[in-house]
């Protein structure tokens, strides 16, 4: 399936269940931002820990 395809299906999935569909720019540094409050959190570290 190319990502336009993959695209159209979401959008369509999207439209029938009543959701929202959000896309944002490819630099959009949501990693930084809560879902919850929509802040942001300036000094995050991206080192990752994995025990």
């Amino acid at each position: 399936m190319s990502f336009y395809q993959f695209c159209r299906q979401l959008e369509y999935k999207c439209e029938l269940y009543g959701s929202r569909l959000v896309i944002v720019d490819r630099w959009f540094p949501s990693y930084k931002k809560f879902s919850n409050c929509g802040n942001f959190k300036e000094s995050l570290s991206l080192i990752r820990v994995y025990i």
